[in-house]
Parts: structure tokens; C-alpha cells; sequence
């Protein structure tokens, strides 16, 4: 596996991310001085069997998407955390922070201007894209800039197949990105058994016992 992080164009990451390998099951590669052609170049130069997402909205993410469809590569939306615990109805944003949302979109135009748009732009150049999407993603840039929760995925945030942490993200993943029971997977958290976590642990705060038990777990819900 290669992991690239499309955090490593943030401006306050200033330096490099450390090339290690945990567990020696991926090489990570830091992607930033790649942009626009040269990132999707990059990435399928490589020729991958199959491209594995941990987000699917942004629209870096929408055109290494849109480019693995149009060349018949697999992708596989991995969830990063339980969404639902979250409000993902139509009104999620209605009780945003403007100045808190100002200082956001404030710190990050250089890198949607200098890279994130000229990377998209160039996937739809590639996959021939029509003029409706160019004047969709018009749309999609002010909805992101207001922080609008989008009930509906844009076409090319669709993948091959989904991994969800619990049934309710099931009908999540189903509902948003246009996906069915058969490519969508529940598959639990993928970090506990990793972390030493056993079957008999499960419920085990909920036993008269479990004052005995003096571990924390900590489960990032994304």
C-alpha cells in the first residue's frame, strides 16, 4: 500500500511528513509539491488495482475518484468514524459560527486556488466532462465556502464499494451516495482489535464489575 495525505498541502503544515511505515503495511508519501496535473499523474502512473478513500466530498478526493471511474479502477469509501453520530439532516449548518466558518475558508484559499481547483478541473478535462459539471461544482464551491451539509453526494463522490463502521452509517452510505445493500459493508471499528481490544471487553463497563477495570479507550468518531 501507498498512503498519500492531501493534508500535507495545508499551510500549517510546514514540515514534511516522517516516511515511516507502521507495522511495514504502507510506505507513506508526502504529495506537497504535487498539484493540479502532476498529483493525478502521480497517482495513476502507478497503475493501482484499486484506490482506497477515507473521504469522498472534497474535490481532490472527487477527482482521483472521477479518473479511477473513467479508467475502471475500483474505490473503496472506507468511513472514518461513525457520521450519524452527528446531525446529517437537511439543516445540519443552520447554527454555523460565520466568523468561526471566516477564519476557515480564510486560511485555506491559496490552497483551493493553487491546487485543489486546478487538480479538479484538470480530472474533468481528462474524463471529458460536460458543461453542467463545470457549472455544478461552481454550485459545490459555495455551498462548501457556507458550510452547507450536502443530503445528496455529487455524482463523481460515488465509489465501487463502502465499509461503515455501524448499520446506521449503512443507510447512511446507501442514502448519500446513491449506494446499495450489496456494495456496503458493515465492518465495525477496524482499530480496536488492533489496540488489543477482546471479545469479552465488549459491555464490560456495563458489568458490576467493571469498576475493576482501570483501561480507557478512546474511539475517534471522525
Amino acid at each position: 500500500f501507498k498512503l498519500l495525505h492531501i493534508e500535507d498541502w495545508s499551510p500549517n503544515n510546514k514540515t514534511a511528513r516522517p516516511n515511516l511505515s507502521p507495522k511495514k503495511f504502507f510506505e507513506i508519501e508526502n504529495v506537497s509539491s504535487l498539484k493540479g496535473s502532476n498529483l493525478i499523474k502521480y497517482i495513476f502512473d502507478h497503475k493501482p488495482s484499486a484506490i482506497l478513500l477515507l473521504s469522498v466530498d472534497t474535490l481532490t478526493h472527487r477527482a482521483v475518484n472521477r479518473i479511477a471511474k473513467f479508467k475502471n479502477i475500483p474505490t473503496l469509501n472506507l468511513y472514518h468514524g461513525v457520521l450519524t453520530c452527528t446531525d446529517t439532516s437537511p439543516g445540519a449548518s443552520k447554527n454555523m459560527n460565520l466568523l468561526g466558518r471566516s477564519k476557515f475558508i480564510f486560511t485555506r484559499i491559496p490552497r483551493m486556488f493553487f491546487k485543489v481547483i486546478p487538480t479538479y478541473f484538470f480530472a474533468l478535462k481528462t474524463t471529458k466532462a460536460n458543461k453542467k459539471v463545470y457549472l455544478k461544482v461552481l454550485q459545490d464551491l459555495y455551498k462548501d465556502a457556507l458550510g452547507l451539509y450536502k443530503v445528496l453526494a455529487a455524482s463523481d463522490s460515488n465509489c465501487t464499494s463502502y465499509a461503515v463502521y455501524t448499520e446506521s452509517d449503512k443507510i447512511h452510505a446507501i442514502e448519500k451516495y446513491n449506494s446499495t445493500d450489496q456494495t456496503t459493508f458493515v465492518v465495525g471499528n477496524p482499530d480496536l482489535f488492533n489496540f488489543g481490544f477482546k471479545k469479552e471487553d465488549f459491555m464490560s463497563l456495563s458489568k458490576k464489575n467493571s469498576g475493576e477495570n482501570n483501561h480507557i479507550i478512546y474511539i475517534d468518531t471522525g
